[in-house]
């Protein structure tokens, strides 16, 4: 969320108990020279200081002095990254196998002219020499243009990016990237344009590749494979979603100031009156107000649970919070298990200091496994508040899918400074968002406009930076193809340049089109199912660095490499299919007279 006023920290509590908080982070540049060793033994200092002097408030408490650039990154995006490089990596080989199996076919196609320049006392290295300037100005010219298309690119993918990626800004070419592009022009071009033609001036080239240079690399397949599994991992995520139905429901958050409402029966009453007045707007079938809207608000604390012993400070039990009101487990649709529904009657009792709480499925496999929750008292971490469980409902996944189902207790309670209004039906976006606002001011015109927004909106930003992830492996499997053709398709088509008076002998004797086209298939799909083997036995191998990025999905799950080795089976002919058809168009007569 991008703030649009900053202001100083003086106060941000609301009420006195808040006095209570600990929860602040302090951004802090070390001095020259102090180690994160010190400035962890100074905090702890200042943290026993601060026990001594109020030992009622901060017993208990501790510190936590971390690097933002080390500890705080999530491993998830430095996996993700690496994924993506290694990508890029497979790409820069594909590149550089075609350029390495056309720099050979050139140079047989070329084994006359260069022969004549020997025979007339051209030298080696002067021959050399111009091998070498033909391949640097192809590298050359390829990665400008390649530079071209990445600034296209950039753009595309800043329209494809997440909400939550840092930095934008800093996304796009500088001079460390020409000066990468630069040399890995160059060191390609030395490596797979001019070592390859090392032995065209050192030997005779006139029978020299006629069966052209037909390797292929296995590289596509890594990155075809990759993007199946990436496209199967975020097809269970969409279907795992996180636990209930989000379709239909809109949101709003409402921040109630304390000068206007300072005490829990004030707020109370307020969204007791604002759920009514939402639920009588035509199209809107269900209403509620939690704190805790899942995908977007997330609230633990400790609790203990009454007639147990009391476990040290290191192991105390957490949980997630959630404050409602009695609709709310039913207006997201969470089916209750076992129990009962809570009830107005319970809100009452609420402001009489008799709580009731719910619990979900994963709550009790941890806190009650095998035993009834049914009647067990829970304690807040002060122990102030009483609870009686009366329900368990189902688990949902305030975090999203990929964090699993977390241990949720449910309080009844409107007595909240802050909470979101969910309402659920059928309306239309924009009056349903005009009705919202004009609940929220028919209450207190002094409120700010709330700004109603669907839970799809949430749901679209925990899946954006999968969706990223995937949409970028695509494009390089989509690349990866591309290459893959081009290579394939430029090497058969040198090689059946170099063998057409091989092919005008073949059918001077007899031999028909379908022959030819039959003998030209199999020695080029040859090399292809090899290349497809390597590329599978590496796809296993390197599986283990997506598992991270996967989710219920196996990193070498059958489908996908099924999937992956098909589309390079098709595409493959695709790209025979020109040299072939030039193949069985050989006129004998005029292949003989020119050689």
């Amino acid at each position: 969320m991008t703030a649009d006023v900053w202001l100083p920290l003086s106060r941000p509590w609301n009420k006195p108990e808040d006095d209570r908080e600990r929860a602040l982070n302090v951004p802090a540049r070390l001095k020259p020279g102090v180690t994160l060793a010190q400035a962890r033994a100074e905090m702890e200092g200042i943290g026993k200081r601060l026990e001594q002097s109020n030992p009622e408030l901060n017993t208990g408490w501790h510190t936590a002095v971390y690097p933002l650039s080390v500890e705080d990154a999530n491993p998830k995006v430095h996996r993700a990254l690496y994924v993506l490089m290694g990508a890029v990596g497979f790409l820069l080989l594909i590149a550089c196998a075609n350029l390495a199996n056309l720099t050979l076919a050139r140079a047989a196609l070329r084994s006359r002219e260069i022969a004549v320049r020997l025979a007339l006392g051209a030298t080696p290295a002067r021959l050399m020499a111009q091998l070498a300037s033909e391949a640097f100005l192809v590298s050359l010219a390829g990665a400008a243009l390649g530079l071209l298309l990445a600034h296209w690119a950039i753009r595309l993918m800043l329209a494809l990016k997440p909400e939550d990626i840092q930095r934008p800004e800093l996304i796009g070419l500088d001079l460390p990237v020409f000066g990468f592009a630069g040399a890995a022009a160059l060191l390609t071009a030395f490596l797979f344009g001019i070592i390859p033609s090392l032995g065209t001036c050192r030997a005779d080239l006139s029978m020299a590749l006629k069966s052209g240079g037909r390797g292929v690399s296995g590289s596509r397949v890594h990155l075809v494979t990759g993007a199946g599994l990436m496209i199967r991992s975020f097809r269970e995520l969409i279907a795992t979603g996180v636990g209930f139905d989000t379709a239909g429901i809109t949101t709003a958050d409402i921040d109630l100031p304390a000068r206007s409402y300072p005490d829990g029966p004030s707020r109370t009453r307020f969204f007791r009156a604002l759920i009514d007045r939402a639920r009588s707007i035509p199209g809107v079938t269900a209403a509620a107000v939690t704190d805790m809207l899942p995908l977007h608000n997330l609230s633990f604390s400790n609790f203990y649970i009454d007639g147990r012993p009391e476990p040290p400070l290191d192991a105390l039990p957490i949980a997630d919070q959630c404050n409602g009101s009695p609709e709310y487990l039913a207006a997201i649709g969470l089916p209750l298990e076992t129990g009962r529904r809570f009830t107005a009657r319970d809100l009452e009792s609420d402001a009489n200091g008799h709580s009731v709480a719910a619990v979900n499925r994963a709550f009790v496999r941890k806190f009650f496994p095998g035993g009834n929750p049914l009647g067990g008292i829970l304690l807040d971490g002060e122990r102030k508040t009483r609870s009686e469980i009366v329900a368990v409902v189902s688990d949902y996944r305030a975090m999203g899918a990929e964090n699993g189902n977390r241990p949720t207790i449910f309080h009844l309670t409107l007595q909240l400074p802050r909470a979101t209004l969910l309402v659920r039906g059928r309306a239309p976006a924009l009056p349903l968002a005009s009705a919202l606002r004009n609940a929220v001011w028919s209450l207190d015109r002094n409120l700010p406009a709330v700004e109603a927004i669907p839970m799809e909106h949430y749901v679209d930003g925990w899946l954006s930076q999968r969706r990223f992830n995937t949409h970028l492996l695509e494009i390089f499997a989509g690349l990866a193809l591309i290459l893959a053709m081009m290579g394939i398709y430029g090497v058969l088509s040198n090689l059946v340049a170099s063998r057409i008076r091989e092919i005008g002998i073949r059918m001077a004797i007899g031999a028909s089109p379908a022959a030819i086209a039959k003998l030209v298939l199999r020695q080029s799909l040859l090399p292809v199912a090899a290349g497809l083997a390597a590329g599978l036995a590496g796809s296993l191998a390197l599986g283990r660095f997506l598992e991270a990025l996967l989710f219920q999905v196996h990193a070498r799950d059958p489908l996908a490499l099924a999937l992956a080795s098909c589309t390079v089976l098709l595409i493959s002919p695709a790209a025979i299919y020109v040299p072939l058809r030039r193949a069985t168009r050989v006129d004998c007569t005029v292949a003989l007279r020119e050689e």
